[in-house]
């Protein structure tokens, strides 16, 4: 991984999403497990942990503190989503996040799939809450999508293709948000497992 990016957190989901044939690893858009969800409790807990969260229910704010996870997410056929935040803003987290270069982390490293740049803000996403290059539109519960003159950005997981043109998008959003919310971009990837359900 890039020196200047560090994981953060992942996300856990029973689904991804599609649309006119294609899988769009837009997290916001993907089918999140309820906070209660029985898979979650017998599976999964107990090797993970919300750092901001001791309650043991299942959130969007995850940290791995055993590989055995992979294992057991493919056991349920759940499908996760991990970020990588830029390192100045890691120090920024009110959380400890993973040690880097510790037995765990390489782990996770060498367990899961880089596949594309993302803009956000402290508060929020690019698609759900600033411009992004596509937008999805429905009519008489049709879904479809728009795309605009940026979706040469876009790469085959509607992600954005490098860190250059995420950059760009942030500073779209920068210049043009009402909140002056700072937007950056962070990296996504997915564990093997999902990642040999979604590229097709």
């Amino acid at each position: 991984m890039n020196d200047d990016y560090l994981l953060d957190s992942c996300q856990i989901y029973s689904n991804f999403f599609t649309i006119e044939g294609q899988i769009i690893i837009i997290p916001e858009l993907w089918k999140a497990i309820e906070w209660n969800d029985i898979f979650f409790e017998k599976h999964i807990k107990d090797y993970v942990i919300d750092p901001l969260d001791s309650s043991g229910y299942a959130s969007e704010n995850l940290q791995l503190v055993s590989i055995d996870f992979f294992r057991e997410l493919k056991k349920i056929n759940y499908y996760a989503v991990f970020t990588a935040l830029p390192r100045n803003e890691i120090l920024k987290l009110p959380y400890d996040s993973y040690v880097e270069n510790s037995f765990l982390y390489k782990n996770i490293i060498e367990n899961i799939v880089f596949v594309g740049w993302y803009p956000i803000s402290y508060t929020g996403s690019a698609f759900m809450d600033g411009y992004y290059p596509f937008q999805i539109e429905t009519n008489n519960n049709v879904k479809t999508i728009l795309y605009d003159e940026n979706k040469y950005m876009l790469n085959k997981f509607f992600l954005i293709k490098s860190l250059e043109y995420c950059e760009k998008i942030c500073l779209i959003n920068n210049d043009f948000n009402e909140n002056q919310e700072f937007w950056f971009p962070i990296k996504i990837f997915v564990d093997k497992y999902t990642f040999e359900k979604i590229n097709i």
